[in-house]
């Protein structure tokens, strides 16, 4: 069989894949956000010191890597169940101060894009806002247990490490209009 051959085999095998999974591709969809009383600033430079996740980060507890576009980071996630999972995703998005992404995944069957987003509600106040969306065939199959709570775990260490690590508060402006961290799932299939 010639080289040509055998890519039109795999390129038609992998349409009638496409063809055959796309009524079973599910979507996960994770939203969780706290308030933090520090300016965006002071919640980045926690955020983006990947070197100290260890020290305050119970559910990323260690993340090698830079963040610049395009970059791979080794990332190894402690989920509240006990599992721990090594993943390789690709630096997509970095605005300084306002917004991290990171994904990847195997397009079609599993993929996903984690969002870091900070937002100053008012002097001295920061909301951050993590999320995620997960797409594809394997996803109604797959462990996704435990994320939601992962990421506002995650999300209260980091205002329990910045907070308590500040000097001054601004007088609990923050903590009034706070609700607790938000979680909201929704699976679609």
């Amino acid at each position: 069989m010639t080289k040509f051959g055998k890519l039109h085999r795999v390129g038609l095998l992998t349409g009638a894949l496409m063809m055959l999974t796309a009524p079973l591709a599910g979507a996960m969809d994770i939203h969780t956000e706290i308030l933090i009383e520090a300016a965006p600033e002071t919640v980045w430079a926690t955020l983006s010191d990947l070197e100290n996740y260890p020290s305050w980060n119970p559910y990323h507890v260690q993340v090698g890597g830079v963040l610049e576009p395009g970059a791979k980071l080794n990332l190894v996630i402690h989920k509240p169940n006990g599992k721990v999972i090594n993943l390789r995703p690709r630096v997509k998005r970095v605005e300084t101060n306002k917004v991290l992404v990171w994904g990847g995944g195997v397009p079609l069957l599993f993929t996903g894009n984690h969002v870091f987003e900070l937002e100053e509600v008012r002097a001295g106040c920061t909301r951050l806002v993590q999320r995620e969306k997960f797409s594809g065939a394997l996803i109604p199959f797959l462990d996704l247990s435990g994320v939601s709570e992962g990421y506002a775990n995650l999300n209260a260490s980091l205002k329990f490490h910045i907070e308590s690590n500040r000097t001054q508060l601004s007088g609990g402006h923050c903590k009034a209009q706070s609700p607790r961290a938000r979680r909201l799932v929704q699976r679609s299939q």
